[in-house]
């Protein structure tokens, strides 16, 4: 009813998203964002979007753009981190979940894919911290809660800390030799 409102593009975006329409989300969401340059909703949006067609390079740019508008946006600063690990630049992933973790020190999944992170480049003390703290969280948040904390990641941290622990343990026995 209205081809100028950028309400209307984001919700719809919103829908295609949900329908796993990806492409006709970020292009909804694009057309949104011509129409208001400034929505940082928008741009969290679109950047979901490419980050879940693979397109990490556009998602990364994407929330830049929201911590451009906003440097305190831990959401965006997560969903960074998350692209760049997927794009294997390690460090900056490193970096935003550090930034995520600033804001917030109980964010058990930001602790989580730090640690993953860790673990890709072989730092298993780092990763096994960042794992017991994630797995810490978790439980503390799953005494509170009717689902059991924050979606399951308190297994997946188990996991990831013992295989790290493996790792670190074979690559000293290697040195060793």
């Amino acid at each position: 009813m209205d081809p100028t409102s950028p309400g209307a593009y984001n919700n719809r975006g919103y829908a295609w998203r949900k329908l796993g329409q990806y492409d006709s989300a970020v292009n909804d969401y694009s057309k949104s964002i011509q129409l208001d340059p400034n929505n940082i909703k928008t741009y969290n949006n679109r950047g979901y979007s490419y980050a879940k067609m693979g397109d990490y390079t556009s998602a990364i740019r994407d929330y830049t753009s929201v911590i451009e508008m906003d440097p305190t946006n831990t959401h965006a600063h997560h969903n960074r981190g998350i692209s760049f690990d997927k794009n294997g630049n390690f460090q900056a992933a490193i970096t935003d979940f550090t930034k995520v973790l600033e804001h917030d020190s109980t964010n058990a999944n930001a602790y989580f894919n730090r640690g993953s992170t860790h673990d890709s480049i072989g730092a298993y003390d780092k990763a096994i911290a960042d794992y017991s703290k994630a797995l810490d969280l978790d439980k503390a948040s799953g005494a509170n809660s009717k689902n059991g904390g924050n979606g399951g990641h308190a297994s997946k941290a188990q996991l990831a800390a013992r295989r790290s622990a493996y790792m670190q343990s074979q690559q000293q026995l290697q040195h060793r030799r």
